[in-house]
């Protein structure tokens, strides 16, 4: 970067030294020539990271735009998705019905269960877990959420941004600017008419980035609003990159498993399918315990299940 070639106090009182002295600027090497053009101008330091801040400024507006628009969508989404909605009532329904006489009714769980839908497995059938029944459920009897994973999308991408590194990129800003602020106010003090230039391009760019600037600034504070509601939503109270962390990585990791369980489930019927072709005695394919209740109790969670229809 050119910010990496601007001369330091010393290097600037070296070369001054030497010309006052008596030495000549064609008796400067390359680099010294390159420096004693840079002192010459007023406010050098400020002007070049200026000229660089304007360079880069629209690349950073987009960036933030995208990272905020990406990372509110991902939040809404868990907030008020249906489909994401009626998954996790799904969930809690069956949870209700294994717990059945043991507990009373919840009315929620934490987030930590959709990792957990994996570790209880069928006494009769070790290969098939809670998560496997979850999407065996939704295939059958709400074929409207077959492809409800597709509501995570935005809670993926998300997944490559955070608000802390958004903030960074915000504050990027806000130290560019304010530093073009000040060499603009310290205009009356320097010989204009030799970089008159430079203030009429830079005045009209300073103008633009502080209405953008206070766009981003309302578009992150609406960010932060939204993610606090989502974390409220689910129980959170933690720190705000460390909640959307938890959060997002939650259901990212269950719509992973969820896709490979329905992989699995389909599996599973092809062979099946494949061995009712081909009759064996005894042979039948087992299924989880939760289908081993009796006839009342399965009538009470198909009407359950009808419920959250």
């Amino acid at each position: 970067a050119l910010t990496k070639f601007i001369p330091n106090t010393e290097e600037e009182r070296a070369i001054q030294e030497f010309l006052h002295n008596g030495g000549q600027k064609s008796d400067l090497i390359n680099s010294e020539q390159f420096m004693l053009t840079m002192i010459s101008i007023p406010n050098y330091s400020a002007k070049i990271r200026s000229l660089l801040f304007r360079k880069q400024f629209d690349t950073l507006v987009s960036e933030i735009h995208q990272e905020t628009c990406v990372m509110k969508e991902a939040c809404s989404n868990l907030i008020s998705d249906r489909r994401i909605k009626q998954v996790l009532e799904i969930i809690l329904a069956i949870g209700n019905f294994l717990n059945f006489g043991t507990t009373k009714e919840a009315m929620g769980f934490k987030l930590d269960t959709l990792d957990k839908l994996t570790e209880y497995r069928s006494p009769k059938s070790p290969n098939v877990t809670l998560l496997h029944y979850l999407a065996e459920i939704i295939e059958e009897k709400f074929p409207e959420l077959l492809n409800w994973d597709e509501s995570l999308t935005a809670v993926v991408d998300a997944l490559k941004f955070s608000p802390d590194n958004t903030a960074l990129h915000l504050n990027e800003i806000k130290k560019g600017l304010a530093i073009l602020q000040r060499d603009i106010s310290r205009k009356e003090d320097q010989p204009y008419s030799e970089i008159a230039a430079y203030f009429d391009v830079m005045e009209k760019f300073e103008s633009r980035a502080s209405l953008e600037l206070h766009v981003l600034e309302q578009e992150f504070n609406d960010l932060s609003t939204r993610i606090s509601e989502m974390l409220s939503s689910f129980g959170y109270t933690i720190d705000m990159s460390d909640g959307v962390n938890v959060v997002w990585k939650s259901f990212d990791r269950f719509r992973v498993c969820y896709k490979k369980v329905v992989l699995d489930n389909k599996k599973s019927k092809l062979l099946e399918e494949k061995r009712r072709l081909k009759p064996a005695p005894n042979l039948s394919v087992s299924k989880p315990v939760l289908c081993k209740k009796s006839n009342s109790k399965v009538g009470e969670f198909d009407q359950l299940l009808n419920s959250i229809k």
